[in-house]
C-alpha cells in the first residue's frame, strides 16, 4: 500500500498521525508543517526544515513532493499555451492559458 501524501492528511488529523509514527511533541511539528505546506507553499522535503531525528521518521511514514509533474508545453502563434501534467496515478491532465488583449483565461 502506498504511503499517504503529507498534503492529503488534514491539518486537524496531523498531530494524531505524527504521534502514531513516533514523533515527540506532535502538535508543535504539526503547526510547523501546516505553515510550511499551506502557508509558505513547501514543495519538497528540503522546504520543510526538518531536523535530523524527525526527518527520517516522516520520510518513512509519508510521501511528499509535487503532485503534478510537467510533461509538456505547446505554444501557438496567438500566445495560447497548453500545459500537460502527469498525476501520481499516471493520468495526464491539461491546462490551457488563453491570452487576449486585456485578460488571461486559464482552463483546467
Amino acid at each position: 500500500m502506498p504511503l499517504p501524501h503529507l498534503r492529503d492528511v488534514p491539518s486537524s488529523a496531523l498531530p494524531a498521525r505524527l504521534r502514531e509514527v513516533g514523533i515527540d511533541r506532535p502538535e508543535t511539528l504539526a503547526r510547523r508543517l501546516d505553515l510550511a505546506i499551506h502557508g509558505s507553499g513547501a514543495l519538497d522535503w528540503a522546504d520543510l526544515g526538518l531536523g535530523r531525528r524527525c526527518g527520517p521518521v516522516l520520510r518513512a511514514a509519508f510521501r511528499f513532493g509535487p503532485q503534478l509533474v510537467p510533461v509538456g508545453v505547446r505554444a501557438s502563434e496567438d500566445g495560447t499555451r497548453k500545459f500537460a501534467y502527469a498525476l501520481a496515478s499516471g493520468e495526464v491532465i491539461e491546462a490551457v492559458l488563453i491570452r487576449n488583449r486585456e485578460n488571461r483565461t486559464l482552463c483546467v
